[in-house]
């Protein structure tokens, strides 16, 4: 047993074949209701492996104190209380999962983290057992509050995926949080605790990825009472916004039995890195069907280097006395204008295969964009063409009083609909 954030091998994250693009990654979370009792920690793990799980978050768990344990290969990271054997959270990693641990975090009794290190990106794990709908309002305050504390000490290139029971009933409605809820929230009505999770996921940049996927009721439905008259769906995971789309599936499984009147939830998630290669792919093509005289957007070829190329030319001309005349395209032409149907002519003239053209097709379709500033942010509008930002022949334009105010920090947000 090992003291807190302790780690008990140096992490091999290239080895460590988890949060991959080929191979699914199965995270799980579950409320075992207490693994204070004789047997039931063997139960879990061998649920464990059963459903194949590479990660799996517990809350209520009923442990003292703070620690991290090696069971049958697996290696147990828990947060108790110290005196009592209430509430208690923990996460387990596979012994081969474990290699890409490179610290893990007790906060209380009701959040702890784990950060691993994998081949394309750095994950970290945030496992929390919420307060029900019964504590006072100052209880859920505290507990947000720390969490939220907690949420920004994870560095913002991270994977973050927020698991757990957070006693949280999510509807359907999804006006103005498109990208924080789906359309597949199984509550009638969203409770407080619902309402808590929508603000905090809102404000982090999480997806609440239960919503996103649309499965039988006996799938959704995470709790059960114990007469069995009332099922909802409370245990919940999320994860950035940025990376919603390498969640594959989010769903719960009545058969997994550990005497709980919880059922584990278990999410797949397969990065997807699909548009950056295609991009890649797109440029190693293009890039050799390209006059010699193209310069922009190829590699080496920046604006730096360009200037410092016609720089060059003129000083030869002017120390060797030679004429020489320079000819400046029009900009605007050039940029702001862009007709996208020639451009998908163009470029299955240079052999790029169509599904690719379709691709690139989808992700301009729809596509909206907003201005951010230090203090306001405007109302979504359409792209149709490039960013001419004012001008008579503008198809969009930037609003004047945001534009002229030198105060205002101003930030880009596009928001692509494929």
């Amino acid at each position: 047993m090992t003291g807190p954030g302790e780690i008990q091998q140096e992490a091999r994250p290239l080895t460590t074949p988890i949060f991959e693009t080929k191979t699914n990654t199965r995270v799980g979370t579950w409320n075992v209701r207490t693994l204070f009792q004789g047997g039931r920690m063997d139960q879990v793990l061998k649920t464990m492996r059963d459903y194949r799980l590479d990660i799996l978050g517990f809350s209520e768990m009923r442990m003292t104190g703070q620690g991290c344990l090696v069971i049958d290969g697996a290696t147990v990271l828990f947060s108790g209380k110290q005196d009592h054997h209430t509430h208690g959270v923990g996460v387990i990693l596979s012994n081969c999962e474990v290699q890409a641990l490179v610290g893990w975090k007790p906060v209380n009794e009701r959040i702890i983290t784990a950060r691993l290190y994998t081949r394309h990106a750095k994950v970290t794990i945030v496992q929390v057992y919420a307060p029900t709908e019964a504590p006072s309002e100052e209880d859920k305050d505290a507990f947000y509050s720390q969490h939220q504390a907690v949420l920004d000490e994870i560095p913002s290139y991270d994977i973050k995926m927020l698991i757990g029971d957070l006693n949280a009933k999510v509807d359907g409605d999804r006006r103005g949080l498109n990208a924080t809820v789906g359309p597949h929230g199984s509550a009638s009505s969203t409770n407080d605790n619902g309402e808590r999770l929508l603000m905090l996921a809102s404000t982090n940049g999480l997806s609440i990825g239960n919503t996103f996927f649309m499965h039988k009721q006996i799938h959704k439905m995470t709790w059960v009472s114990p007469g069995g008259g009332t099922r909802n769906e409370l245990d919940n995971i999320c994860i950035n916004t940025r990376w919603r789309s390498s969640l594959l599936d989010v769903r719960a499984h009545r058969g997994a039995d550990v005497g709980s009147d919880h059922f584990l939830v278990v999410g797949k998630i397969r990065l997807f890195r699909g548009l950056y290669v295609l991009l890649q792919r797109l440029k190693d093509e293009v890039d050799n069907i390209l006059r010699e005289e193209q310069a922009g957007f190829r590699k080496g070829r920046s604006c730096a280097e360009q200037i410092f190329t016609l720089r060059n030319i003129i000083e030869q001309c002017q120390e060797l006395q030679t004429p020489l005349i320079i000819n400046y395209i029009d900009f605007k032409k050039a940029f702001d204008s862009i007709h996208r149907e020639s451009l998908w002519q163009i470029l299955q003239l240079y052999g790029i295969p169509s599904k690719y053209v379709n691709i690139f097709r989808a992700l301009y379709h729809n596509s909206t964009c907003r201005v951010k500033t230090t203090n306001r942010t405007t109302d979504d509008f359409d792209i149709v063409t490039g960013p001419q930002m004012k001008g008579s022949g503008s198809r969009w334009h930037i609003p004047p009083k945001i534009v002229d105010n030198n105060q205002a920090k101003i930030l880009w947000d596009f928001q692509i609909q494929v």
